[in-house]
């Protein structure tokens, strides 16, 4: 049962990181680059190679 609440909870910060790409996407659109990279950087450790490579270059640069 142990697993069970590790998968649980890997699932919502899952969604948490799902909504920050969302984020970062939106404020990208809105030419708030800074803002963007404070939040990429915040959430960047959770990240897979495949949901950093959606980010936008102009975030990571």
């Amino acid at each position: 049962s142990d697993n069970k609440q590790k998968t649980h909870k890997f699932e919502s910060s899952d969604f948490e990181v799902q909504m920050s790409l969302d984020l970062i996407d939106t404020l990208v659109r809105m030419n708030e680059i800074e803002e963007a990279k404070k939040k990429y950087l915040s959430i960047k450790d959770r990240l897979t190679e495949s949901q950093i490579s959606s980010v936008s270059p102009k975030v990571i640069s």
